[in-house]
């Protein structure tokens, strides 16, 4: 085990907990937003495909969805390094 593994592993963690925090948040926002527009406390699929698609082009949640986006792609790119294998030379 190289610094550098350790170094991916706690990006890769870190990475993680951003993505799981803003997910979490986008999840129970786009519930809440449901449930206040259609005035159900269980909504259904439709509903909720209806909340996404306003969440995707509401101006107010772009800088939730930038960094949930870039979180999520930082993410497929560690696990692709760590996975094909490729390291950096260690010191």
């Amino acid at each position: 085990m190289t610094v550098v593994f350790f170094a991916l592993l706690t990006v890769q963690g870190l990475a993680f907990a951003v993505w799981a925090f803003f997910m979490f948040k986008t999840l129970f926002l786009l519930r809440r937003r449901a449930v206040a527009r259609t005035g159900r406390s269980f909504i259904g699929p439709i509903a909720f495909l209806n909340e996404i698609r306003h969440w995707l082009a509401a101006p107010a949640d772009r800088r939730d969805r930038v960094i949930l986006f870039t979180a999520l792609l930082l993410l497929v790119v560690l696990v692709a390094i760590t996975s094909l294998g490729v390291s950096i030379p260690a010191e």
